[in-house]
């Protein structure tokens, strides 16, 4: 009795693996007569391929990085090491570990480890980042624009581990054809939009280029709906930002705080403009964004705001 208990059990085992038994003799024969190299290729033919792009992108002397952004990539990160031996890597076990390093000795070239492809920092932390949201349900006004400036946007990081971007949506109940333009680098990026748009990281998502402060011009052949945030990733904070159509038809009676509060000027010209900051002029460039300590009453073709950092990560704005 015990002995056919152990039987059943035994063949309930073995039947199951029957199949995949079967698959594995089946694919070792069809790959008796090919070469190591083309036997590699067919169990992973993208991985492989990359692997041999790799070995001839990069020198035999040179160091290359490999940072984690999972366990699995961690182990992936030891076959890619194998396989282009004898180049050395230096693996890194997430994106912080990277950016804090000595930058004498951190390595130029990443090479990400899930399919073994040449990449940068910014790339790897874009995929970092858009795994998660911080403003997970953005609600947009009522008012509809075809022209608006959103009058500060960043893509950085901060001591680790803050990340800042900004998060927001743009809505369009008929499709709409946008123009964003990131000044005062001038880098243009178009959109079409039907229903609603999100973003988790509005400049590195529509620009390409992480940048710590710089301000986005929208322009749109249909009204829209829009709403950003500036986020700090790891406090969790947003902090809302206010979408304006120009400078100040008025004087802005902001008050003259110390330091950590920052006033930034924003010149959304294309010619250099002055400003009179309390009883200081402030010439402020072409489709430039300036900051400077805040010092009262601003007056003068600008829009000014103030900025504030505050203990729990997140940032205060006091707009006029």
């Amino acid at each position: 009795m015990r002995r056919g208990l152990l039987c059943i059990l035994l063949l309930s085992v073995i039947v199951p693996s029957v199949p995949r038994l079967i698959g594995n003799v089946q694919t070792a024969i069809r790959m008796l007569p090919l070469s190591w190299e083309r036997r590699h290729e067919v169990i992973a033919p993208g991985f492989y391929a990359n692997v041999e792009a790799l070995r001839r992108q990069i020198p035999p002397n040179e160091t290359f990085a490999m940072i984690g952004t999972s366990r699995g990539s961690l182990d992936q990160a030891v076959f890619v090491n194998y396989y282009l031996y004898p180049r050395r890597s230096r693996i890194y076990r997430d994106r912080w570990m990277y950016l804090t390093a000595d930058p004498n000795g951190r390595p130029r070239i990443i090479v990400r480890p899930a399919d073994a492809r040449i990449t940068n920092y910014a790339e790897l932390r874009n995929e970092d980042v858009r795994r998660s949201r911080v403003v997970v349900s953005p609600e947009l006004p009522a008012e509809e624009r075809s022209r608006f400036l959103i009058p500060i946007v960043s893509s950085s990081d901060g001591p680790p581990p803050a990340a800042y971007t900004v998060e927001g949506a743009i809505a369009a109940d008929h499709e709409a054809r946008l123009t964003l333009t990131l000044w005062p680098m001038k880098i243009v990026k178009t959109l079409t939009i039907r229903g609603t748009r999100t973003f988790t990281d509005l400049v590195y998502e529509c620009f390409g280029v992480m940048e710590f402060a710089a301000w986005v011009e929208v322009q749109s052949d249909r009204p829209v709906r829009a709403a950003f945030w500036l986020v700090n990733r790891a406090a969790r904070t947003s902090a809302p930002i206010r979408l304006i159509d120009g400078p100040l038809r008025a004087p802005a009676a902001l008050p003259a705080l110390p330091p950590p509060v920052i006033l930034w000027l924003l010149n959304p010209s294309g010619v250099y403009v002055t400003a009179q900051v309390g009883t200081r002029p402030a010439i402020v460039g072409p489709h430039g964004l300036q900051s400077m300590n805040a010092n009262g009453t601003v007056s003068g073709p600008v829009y000014p705001f103030l900025s504030e950092k505050l203990p729990d990560g997140q940032t205060r704005f006091t707009w006029p």
